[in-house]
Parts: structure tokens; sequence; C-alpha cells
């Protein structure tokens, strides 16, 4: 029976742990992308770290969509 508060909403998550995520560098005329696999649950636009499947390093991100973090 209580109203629902704005603090109760929060975006949907298009990033989950342990989903597998492409990283991907963007610059004029190059994308790279790279596999990994995230290590914390993020919604569009927010931080995201996730592990490199190769060099098996974290890395820092921004959720861009479904499965895609971007880096700068």
């Amino acid at each position: 029976g209580q109203p629902v508060q704005a603090s109760d909403i929060k975006a949907a998550s298009v990033i989950r742990k342990g989903d597998p995520v492409a990283i991907v560098y963007t610059a004029p005329g190059v994308r790279l992308s790279v596999d990994g696999v995230a290590q914390n649950e993020a919604s569009l636009g927010q931080p995201v770290r996730v592990l490199n499947s190769y060099s098996k390093r974290s890395i820092d991100a921004v959720a861009t969509g479904h499965g895609e973090a971007s880096v700068n």
C-alpha cells in the first residue's frame, strides 16, 4: 500500500555480472573490439568493469548496449 518513490526505480540493466561483453574502442576510422566478461551489473551509460578474456586484465568501460561496453 505505499506509493512508488523515485528512489525505488532504477534503470534496466543492459549488462549483468557474468555476461559476455564486447569491449569496443572507437576512433576516427578505427573500431576495435575484444571479448570480455562483465564483473558487475550496469545500466546504459553506467560504468562497468570487464575482464578481458585474452589478457585476463580488468578494464573500466561504459555500458553502451546489451552485451557491449566502450572504452576511451
